[in-house]
């Protein structure tokens, strides 16, 4: 559960939290994981 806090927490501070949001959004952030 911490780790998924901290995501959170990075993502907000990047401002990718609005496009996590939806599903579309979910996809961008695993494809960016992959590279």
């Amino acid at each position: 559960m911490l780790g998924k806090l901290k995501k959170r927490k990075r993502l907000r501070t990047h401002g990718y939290l609005e496009r996590s949001s939806t599903s579309n959004g979910l996809n961008v952030l695993k494809d960016r994981r992959r590279k």
